[in-house]
């Protein structure tokens, strides 16, 4: 029997069981966490997603990947994420980057854009997962609900080790940001935030 840690104790609330479609979605889309500092390669948590995502396409449980990529560094991030997508196997035809995403809400807004336009999603068979790093998923979903209502929204989360330092060309990023627990307690506040503002 595998022993939970403490920090999964106090934090493991907050994550989504992961939910998979029956039939073949028509897209998945993995959330970027960016490139680290030197644009050598993703961080972590993003390979970790990228590794997901791909996986999912492997097996058959959608066609299409759709791949939002960070304005900072963003020609660098998009020759990582589709090395990795060809390495493992995904067809360049099947791969949709998304340019110059922002935040989360960009990232979220420039996918229903593109999903209305391209897979008419107003269709009641259209379905669509979403990956993204498990201490994320949560506040990803309330978004896309609030975009694309009455969408079957399915989802799988990844998990990293370590959180890293990315790549931002107008922010140096306090080692603090990169402790883990700031991460989950920021989604938190911003999940909290967006339902006090019923913004989202």
């Amino acid at each position: 029997m595998k022993k939970i840690s403490w920090f999964d104790r106090i934090f493991g609330w907050w994550r989504v069981p992961d939910r998979l479609p029956k039939s073949k979605a028509a897209a998945v889309f993995c959330h970027t966490y960016s490139a680290v500092e030197d644009l050598s390669r993703l961080t972590e948590m993003s390979a970790k997603s990228m590794e997901k995502a791909t996986e999912l396409i492997r097996f058959g449980k959608a066609d299409y990947l759709i791949l939002p990529v960070a304005y900072y560094g963003e020609k660098e991030e998009k020759k990582i994420r589709q090395k990795i997508a060809q390495k493992n196997g995904i067809e360049l035809d099947k791969i949709i980057f998304l340019d110059g995403v922002e935040d989360t809400i960009d990232e979220v807004f420039s996918a229903v854009k593109l999903l209305v336009s391209r897979f008419l999603v107003l269709k009641p068979e259209f379905s669509f997962i979403i990956v993204a790093d498990r201490n994320h998923m949560r506040r990803s979903l309330q978004i896309f609900h609030r975009f694309l209502p009455g969408v079957e929204l399915y989802n799988v989360s990844s998990a990293c080790s370590k959180y890293e330092r990315p790549f931002h060309e107008k922010f140096i990023q306090p080692a603090l940001i990169t402790a883990k627990w700031i991460h989950i307690v920021g989604n938190i506040l911003l999940y909290l935030r967006n339902l006090a503002k019923k913004t989202l």
